[in-house]
């Protein structure tokens, strides 16, 4: 539980710096196609190459959860930028130095929130599960517990009836 706090406080924190992140790319963005065009945010695919990703499980308390891991070396992944930084202009500068700025943070934003969402789920099957517990099968268990109470002490005054029974219906010369 208290990992899983640890991490809310934590999601909360890098969701808004996440998303102050994501204005600043924004912005970057739509001055590059407004002043530079569509013909500038092409020729910056050029230079990116797909990136490969690897998965590795980890968990808490009996919790699998993902953690999304970059497969390639980074400087191996990264390719040389088509533009020459004299010859472009200020807003595609800014575009890229956001756009790397933002990628540290986004996969740990990516973890943190496939953690969290793997936490909760395994949480509410765990709550599911107590609530089961706690509203059907206790209830049923208690009653059986009762029934067989009853039947114990209906038996015990029934063997308690008998032995009276025995001794007072003997022969007196037999007590």
């Amino acid at each position: 539980m208290r990992a899983i706090e640890a991490d809310r406080r934590a999601y909360r924190i890098m969701r808004s710096a996440f998303s102050e992140g994501c204005k600043q790319v924004y912005l970057a963005y739509s001055l590059v196609r407004l002043f530079e065009g569509d013909a500038a945010i092409k020729l910056l695919e050029v230079g990116v190459k797909v990136l490969k990703l690897r998965e590795c499980d980890h968990a808490i308390a009996g919790c699998k959860y993902p953690e999304f891991i970059e497969a390639v070396d980074e400087s191996k992944r990264r390719g040389e930028t088509v533009f020459n930084p004299i010859l472009t202009s200020l807003y595609i500068e800014d575009l890229l130095e956001a756009l790397n700025k933002m990628e540290g943070l986004l996969w740990q934003f990516i973890n943190l929130q496939a953690k969290l969402k793997a936490l909760e789920a395994e949480l509410h099957r765990t709550q599911i599960k107590i609530n089961t517990l706690q509203y059907t099968v206790l209830p049923a268990l208690t009653e059986e517990v009762k029934r067989i109470g009853e039947i114990l002490g209906d038996r015990e005054r029934h063997e308690h009836f008998l032995i009276k029974k025995s001794i007072t219906s003997r022969p007196y010369f037999q007590r």
